[in-house]
C-alpha cells in the first residue's frame, strides 16, 4: 500500500477490547502499535471512569464501557456509563428508531451483519440508506469486529466481508461513522491501525475514512 493514498488520522487511535486477564499485555502492545486510547468492555457499570496508563514515555488512556444487548436499550437511558457497546443486533431499523438522540452517550453498534438470508440481488448485511440516515443524525458509530472476522472459517469471512463492503458504500453516502475494532481479549488479537486502514481501502473506504478507521471521538 502506498503512503500517499492513506492520509495521516485526526485524533487518537482507539481500540475496543475484552478484558479477559491479559490487560496489561494488551496495553503494552497498543502502546507499541501507537494506540492511544482503549475502550474496555464491561457487562456491568465500572466504578472507575477513566485511568491512563504509562508505558515508557507514552501514555494509553482507558475508558470503560458497558455492553449491551439488542433489548437493553434501556440501559442507555439508566446506566452511568458514557459509552455503551450494543452487540448481536437482529432488527437494526428498531435499535436506530429507539436509541435516544441528544444525549450524553457515545453509542457504538457491531455485530449485526451475519442475520437474515440475502435476496437475488441485494445483501442483508443491517444497513440500508434509511437506517444509516437516523443513525447518522443520532452521531452512532459503527464497529466492524475484526476478532469475529479473522475467527470465521474462509467462507463464511467472504460472505461476512461481502456484507460489510456494502455497508461501508452505504455509510459512505449516509455520513455514517464506520470504524475497526480488535474487540482482542489477548494481545495477539491486537491489530496495527496502518493495515486496518490498508483492509479499509481494500473493502472501499475513501483514504480519508481509512485512516480514522480505527478512530473514535469520545
Amino acid at each position: 500500500m502506498e503512503k500517499s493514498r492513506v492520509k495521516e488520522k485526526e485524533g487518537v487511535y482507539t481500540d475496543i477490547i475484552v478484558d479477559k486477564g491479559d490487560i496489561k499485555n494488551i496495553i503494552k502492545d497498543a502502546s507499541s502499535l501507537g494506540i492511544g486510547r482503549l475502550i474496555v468492555l464491561h457487562d456491568k457499570e465500572y466504578s472507575n471512569k477513566e485511568d491512563a496508563y504509562h508505558i515508557g514515555k507514552d501514555k494509553v488512556e482507558i475508558r470503560h464501557a458497558l455492553m449491551a444487548g439488542e433489548k437493553e436499550i434501556g440501559k442507555i437511558r439508566k446506566n452511568r456509563e458514557s459509552i455503551i457497546v450494543i452487540s448481536k443486533i437482529r432488527d437494526m431499523r428498531k435499535i436506530a428508531d429507539s436509541l435516544p438522540g441528544g444525549n450524553n452517550h457515545r453509542v457504538i453498534l457491531t455485530d449485526f451483519e451475519g442475520y437474515g438470508r440475502d435476496s437475488l440481488h441485494y445483501r442483508r448485511g443491517g444497513l440500508n440508506q434509511i437506517i444509516a440516515g437516523i443513525l447518522a443524525k443520532k452521531e452512532v458509530v459503527i464497529s466492524m469486529n475484526l476478532s469475529l472476522l479473522s475467527s470465521l472459517p474462509a467462507d463464511k469471512r467472504a460472505y461476512l466481508i461481502g456484507r460489510q463492503m456494502q455497508n461501508i458504500k452505504i455509510a459512505r453516502k449516509s455520513g455514517l461513522r464506520m470504524v475497526f475494532s480488535s474487540f482482542a481479549s489477548s494481545a495477539y488479537d491486537m491489530k496495527n491501525p496502518r493495515d486496518v486502514a490498508s483492509l479499509g481501502i481494500l473493502m472501499g473506504m475513501s483514504p480519508e475514512q481509512a485512516a480514522e478507521s480505527m478512530v473514535i471521538q469520545i
